[in-house]
């Protein structure tokens, strides 16, 4: 059972949550962000940007999904591909 002081984590508390956790708050055990992450970013640690495409600037914590869509002409649960307008 760690003890760390908010901000770090680790067994000897002396490794840095990540920049992009919510209140600079991470698990003592593993540095996962526990409140979250700032917009833009996702996974555990919150070390992964989100696609610039998601309409919001935010996508799910766990996958990078964009939940609130797509911006412009991009497409996919990412937004990471470009949608192709086809004339017959």
């Amino acid at each position: 059972c760690y003890n760390c002081t908010i901000g770090y984590w680790g067994e000897i508390c002396n490794k840095q949550c990540s920049n992009q956790c919510d209140g600079n708050v991470c698990d003592n055990e593993n540095g996962g962000c526990t409140q979250g992450c700032h917009l833009g970013w996702y996974g555990d640690r919150c070390d992964n940007a989100c696609s610039p495409s998601c309409a919001t600037g935010r996508c799910e914590k766990t996958n990078g999904y964009c939940s609130a869509g797509c911006v412009g002409n991009w497409t996919g649960d990412k937004c990471d591909s470009k949608c192709t307008i086809k004339y017959q």
